[in-house]
């Protein structure tokens, strides 16, 4: 028997009668499940990309199950690929269904926020107009071409966001609004606009203590007539 030992196996070198295991790929299987789970949360149209992706692991693995692995996770991403483009009308009904009850309530409040607009853009005017009245005392009032003139307001001002016009429909009343500083009744109107501006549920009006507010039929119903019946002057001559 001979003395010759076998020299140690220096490291990093694999003898050659020792198989090496080769580690099944994983990865398209992997991405199948993410992609997959990604349809079912985020995008049902992404369930396709998980189909395709499964269909081809599943494909590999069933061909070369020495070399790629992960049947299970391309199952379950194939499954939840297929069942988020399953879903994809019921998403559509859902939305649709949506619209149908979102898009008449985003409608309703940008009509009431072209109103808030329409009674800010009165009280510019009213504000402009006791300016004149507090340095033109007894003149009356000008117009609101003599104001947009003047750089008192802008001509977007004049012109209600409602409507469709492209000139002022505003019906103004002749009166002295210094004179609400010295206890005129503050319900006293200065301006209105017509109904028809929002639909026929009423308009905005000025008062004599300088705010506007919109008011609803039947109360602009009583508050048009009056106005009119003390004062029907609508629009007069530059001062």
């Amino acid at each position: 028997m001979s003395d010759q030992t076998t020299p140690p196996l220096r490291s990093g070198v694999v003898p050659a009668h020792i198989p090496v295991a080769s580690v099944p790929r994983t990865g398209l299987a992997v991405a199948t499940l993410v992609v997959g789970i990604a349809g079912l949360v985020v995008c049902p149209l992404v369930g396709f990309i998980a189909i395709v992706t499964g269909t081809i692991a599943l494909i590999r693995v069933s061909n070369e199950p020495h070399r790629y692995g992960g049947r299970g996770m391309a199952i379950a991403g194939l499954v939840c690929g297929g069942t988020s483009v399953l879903l994809i009308p019921l998403y559509l009904c859902m939305g649709g269904t949506m619209l149908s009850i979102l898009l008449p309530s985003l409608s309703r409040a940008r009509e009431l926020s072209k109103r808030l607009v329409c009674a800010t853009n009165m009280k510019a005017i009213g504000t402009a107009w006791k300016t004149y009245a507090r340095d033109h005392p007894g003149e009356g009032l000008p117009t609101l071409d003599w104001l947009i003139d003047r750089g008192s307001i802008a001509r977007n001002q004049i012109i209600c966001p409602s409507s469709d016009l492209t000139e002022s429909n505003y019906v103004v009343v002749r009166y002295e609004p210094a004179d609400a500083d010295r206890g005129m009744d503050n319900r006293a109107v200065v301006m209105y606009e017509p109904a028809s501006n929002h639909g026929g549920e009423g308009g905005n009006f000025l008062f004599a203590d300088g705010h506007a507010s919109f008011v609803r039929v039947p109360e602009y119903d009583q508050l048009v007539p009056s106005a009119e019946g003390d004062l029907p002057q609508r629009s007069g001559d530059d001062p």
